[in-house]
């Protein structure tokens, strides 16, 4: 049961974090909307390698152009595999969720001024 309320709780953080980002001041939003979408933008491409390099020598040999679309090959992953590919999955995509929530507050400082 607790599994199945992880992605709602998600959500709920999420709107939560996007209500407080947009009510930000402009002298506040702007270093704050650049700081988050450069901060993100590093850790999410960090994490984007370091995936696709792990994903890589989980099952290796892969298909030409793999890296095009790798979530599909997350069902050749056993348990062990899974535990070292997803974690920088996850991270890597939480990079972007925090990138659009950096651009967000920027834009909303922006639309102020």
């Amino acid at each position: 049961m607790a599994r199945l309320l992880a992605p709602e709780i998600v959500v709920v953080l999420l709107c939560v974090g996007a209500l407080v980002v947009l009510s930000l001041p402009p002298l506040v939003g702007l270093p704050f909307g650049i700081a988050v979408v450069v901060s993100s933008f590093v850790i999410g491409t960090i994490a984007g390698i370091g995936y696709h390099v792990v994903l890589h020598r989980a099952l290796a040999p892969l298909p030409p152009r793999w890296w095009w679309n790798p979530t599909t090959l997350h069902a050749r992953l056993d348990a062990a595999q899974r535990r070292r590919v997803i974690p920088w999955f996850v991270v890597g995509a939480s990079g972007f969720v925090g990138s659009l929530l950096g651009c967000a507050a920027f834009l909303s400082a922006v639309l102020r001024l």
